[in-house]
């Protein structure tokens, strides 16, 4: 049985007839993003076209908007126009002040009916969908439908410089009352938060190095920091080890037990205590405050998808979420045929920052680097190492290396637990380097007093 479409016709009616008798609820639709395509009736859409066009020009009454129906030529055009003359729609709007409400009644059966041809379309996915179709693919194809639903119902235009300034002027109070300098989260790193100015919502942050150089663990670092010392949620798609690995790695640094007993071998009798120290710890500063997933076949559709459910489930505790880190960037696929596999890295690379943009939150992703630069003798990493894609660089607000020179030179004691960190490239901020302090056993990074003499045999 075929369901009649979603539709909400007095609400139509009554935001027309506002319209015609008075320009706020046309400035209402108009903030709200109200289109054409959200109206059911097909002559109401043109109505509304109609105002729009005649509002840009001067005052809207209903016989400016029937002379311009029939002026325009519009194929329904003397339809409409008596439809404005004749019906009197404006007697159909009980009250012009209940404007936004009937803006909101509109778009609410508009994402309805979007909704409903999702579904529709999804069926027919499921149903004619060719037998070699790969599940992921089809996955990805219906999410992406209902995406499109979200991002029509979207928001969005120009804000004013005024605007701007305010905003502006109020971060820059609410840094100085509360004594930071940072502009976003904290790395936990002091010298690593003064070069980059912190993690900023709305951008892709890159960490990028050579395998065994450390990625996962400064990050975890980083979340470690941001979830038991500052209270922030995160969430952590961690494609390349188990939700379990990164439970151990954490309790291993928080219980201060070399990794290795914690991940390959028997733990001793006496790790218990201190492991339970370290259980109790994280349950009274960060319960609830980092959540991982660990999907091997994750696409950035469906982590799009993962975190909008998050956020609504956090929204519903008075929570946000404040975080999202990405290990590693080159195991996420796109969950569709890609030309080539530099196309596919890049085009990763653009949904990861439209995700940090849609999300309103920073998003750190680990990279991996080309292997070209360890056949070099200067093995300090380079913007053009980035592997697969130039496209990482450029969609990446801020890039950042890490570098451990020790990995290369495991005789020379001065280099022990010594490590880079390369701020490559910094959106509004400065580039340059700062040192830290590996510690393997409970593979974690510290604070560090830089090395005037490392800096300069690395330099070299």
């Amino acid at each position: 049985m075929t369901r009649p479409p979603v539709a909400n016709l007095p609400a139509e009616e009554a935001l027309i007839g506002a319209m015609l008798y008075s320009g706020r609820p046309i400035e209402l639709a108009q903030d709200a993003n109200l289109q054409p395509g959200d109206f059911h009736n097909h002559n109401l859409a043109a109505i509304y076209t109609a105002i729009l066009d005649c509002a840009a020009k001067g005052p809207v009454d209903p016989l400016v908007v029937s002379t311009h129906l029939k002026a325009t030529g519009n194929p329904i055009a003397n339809g409409a126009g008596e439809y404005v003359a004749l019906i009197g729609l404006t007697e159909r709007c009980p009250a012009v002040s209940n404007a936004k409400a009937y803006v909101e009644q509109v778009k609410r059966a508009a994402v309805l009916r979007g909704i409903a041809t999702a579904g529709e379309e999804i069926a027919a996915l499921a149903y004619d969908q060719p037998g070699d179709a790969a599940t992921d693919d089809l996955l990805a194809a219906a999410t992406t439908k209902l995406d499109a639903v979200r991002r029509d119902d979207a928001a969005g235009g120009f804000v004013t410089m005024e605007s701007a300034i305010a905003a502006t002027w109020d971060e820059l109070h609410r840094r100085h009352d509360a004594g930071t300098t940072l502009l976003g989260l904290s790395t936990g790193f002091a010298v690593v938060d003064d070069l980059l100015g912190g993690l900023r919502s709305d951008q892709l942050i890159i960490v990028a190095a050579r395998p065994a150089m450390g990625k996962t663990a400064l990050a975890l670092n980083i979340v470690r920091h941001n979830t038991m010392q500052d209270g922030k949620t995160v969430a952590f798609f961690n494609l390349e080890m188990s939700a379990g690995d990164l439970a151990g790695r954490l309790l291993s640094d928080l219980a201060a037990i070399p990794n290795r007993r914690m991940q390959s071998v028997a733990p001793r009798s006496s790790d218990f205590e201190p492991i339970t120290t370290a259980v109790t710890k994280w349950g009274n500063s960060a319960r609830r405050r980092l959540f991982i997933d660990d999907t091997p076949s994750m696409t950035p559709t469906l982590m799009r998808t993962r975190c909008r459910r998050l956020q609504r489930e956090l929204a519903k505790e008075g929570r946000s979420l404040d975080l999202v880190v990405v290990d590693y960037l080159q195991l996420l696929g796109l969950g569709r045929r890609a030309e080539n596999r530099q196309n596919e890295v890049g085009a990763v690379s653009r949904e990861l920052k439209l995700l940090a943009r849609e999300l309103r939150v920073p998003v750190v992703a680990l990279c991996q680097l080309s292997r070209g630069l360890e056949s070099r003798d200067d093995k300090r990493p380079r913007l053009s190492d980035l592997r697969d894609s130039g496209e990482i660089e450029q969609n990446a607000d801020k890039v950042l290396f890490l570098h451990r020179p020790e990995v290369y030179d495991r005789d020379n004691e001065s280099l022990r637990g010594r490590a880079l960190v390369v701020v490559a490239k910094n959106r509004n901020g400065a580039v340059g380097e700062e040192e830290l302090r590996f510690v393997p056993e409970f593979v974690r990074f510290e604070d560090a007093v830089p090395s005037v003499a490392l800096r300069g045999r690395l330099a070299g």
